[in-house]
C-alpha cells in the first residue's frame, strides 16, 4: 500500500492505525489531542461510512485502498489548515447534520445553548412567530424548526453564500416550507416589512469578535471562515448589540418582541449592561457546557 495519495499510509494500515496516524499529523500541527481525536473519528466514519461502534468492533480490519486514498486527500487539506468540516461538507448541530462550505460560518456546539433558551420561550409561548438576525448555514432556526413543528420563522442573511447553504439545509431537514429566507441588511428588511409582520420572538448569534481579537484566532477560523460573520463593529465586537438594543424596538415588526442573543468570551457583563441601559427587561445570562456565560435572553425593551 504505497505511495496512497499526497500522504504515505502504513502499509496494510488498519482502521485502528489510521486513526492513530491521522491523530499524530494532526498533533503535529499544533492541534490539541482530543480535538484531533475526534477530528479522526469523525473523517474515518465520513469516509467509510460506518458508525462510531462499527469502527471500534473493526479495529483491527485492514483500510481499502480507495479508503487510505481519501483520507490522505483530507490529510493534506488539513494541513493547509483547511477546516474538517469545509473538507467533509457537513457538520453537527444539535444532534442534525449540516451542509458547509466555503463562505458560511461553522455551528459550534457553544451555540446550542441559544437553542436549548429559544426552546424554552417557545415551550411557554407556542404559537410563536420567529426572527433570525443572521442565519448563515440556517444550524439555529432549522433546529428550532424541526424540534417544534407549529413554528413559523423567517431569516435575514446578506451573505449569498451563506444563504446558499441554508436553503439547502432547509430543503433537506424538510422545513423549507416554514421559513422565509430574505436576503438582505435586516434593519433595512425589517422596516420594509412595517405592520404587516409581526415577531414574538428575535434570534441572533452576531458577528462578535473584537478586532484586536481576531488576529488571535486559529488559522482554520481566521484564514478560511468569513470574517463577515466572526468580527463585530467597532473595536470591541459589540456593534450588532448596539443595533439590536437601539433600533429594534422603534421597528413595528419587533417592537414587542422578546430577544435571546449569543456572545463571546468576557462580553457578558458589557452586553447586558448595554441592554439594561436601553430598557430591555428581564434580562437573564445562560451558561454554555463549559461552564461559561454564553447567551442572553430578554423579555422585551420595556420602557
Amino acid at each position: 500500500m504505497d505511495n496512497i495519495g499526497p500522504d504515505n499510509w502504513p502499509p496494510n494500515c488498519s482502521y485502528e492505525a489510521a486513526r492513530a496516524h491521522f491523530v499524530t499529523a494532526l498533533v503535529d500541527l499544533g492541534i490539541e489531542r482530543e480535538e484531533a481525536r475526534r477530528e479522526a473519528e469523525l473523517a474515518l466514519q465520513h469516509v467509510t461510512k460506518m458508525a462510531a461502534h462499527e469502527l471500534l468492533l473493526n479495529a483491527k480490519a485492514v483500510l481499502s485502498v480507495a479508503h487510505a486514498g481519501t483520507l490522505a486527500e483530507i490529510l493534506e487539506q488539513r494541513r493547509r489548515r483547511v477546516p474538517l468540516q469545509y473538507v467533509l461538507g457537513e457538520t453537527y448541530f444539535c444532534g442534525l447534520k449540516f451542509a458547509v462550505g466555503p463562505g458560511v460560518l461553522i455551528p459550534r456546539a457553544d451555540t446550542e445553548t441559544l437553542v436549548v433558551a429559544a426552546g424554552d420561550y417557545i415551550k411557554s409561548k407556542s404559537p410563536v412567530s420567529l426572527l433570525e438576525v443572521g442565519a448563515g448555514s440556517g444550524a439555529i432556526v432549522i433546529s428550532l424548526l424541526k424540534q417544534f413543528p407549529q413554528l413559523v420563522a423567517t431569516a435575514f442573511e446578506i451573505s449569498p453564500q451563506a444563504a446558499h447553504f441554508c436553503r439547502i439545509n432547509a430543503i433537506c431537514h424538510g422545513v423549507a416550507e416554514r421559513l422565509t429566507l430574505i436576503e438582505e441588511d435586516y434593519l433595512e428588511g425589517l422596516a420594509k416589512l412595517g405592520s404587516s409582520k409581526h415577531f414574538d420572538l428575535i434570534l441572533s448569534n452576531p458577528p462578535y469578535v473584537p478586532l484586536a481579537v481576531a488576529s488571535t484566532l486559529a488559522p482554520e477560523v481566521i484564514a478560511h471562515e468569513p470574517r463577515l460573520a466572526l468580527v463585530g463593529g467597532g473595536p470591541d465586537g459589540m456593534g450588532f448589540y448596539r443595533n439590536f438594543a437601539k433600533h429594534l424596538p422603534s421597528l413595528e415588526a419587533t417592537a414587542h418582541a422578546a430577544l435571546i442573543v449569543e456572545f463571546g468570551d468576557g462580553q457578558a457583563d458589557a452586553v447586558k449592561e448595554l441592554f439594561e441601559l436601553a430598557g430591555w427587561g428581564e434580562l437573564q445570562l445562560w451558561s454554555d457546557l463549559g461552564g461559561r456565560p454564553r447567551v442572553l435572553t430578554s423579555s422585551g425593551w420595556q420602557w
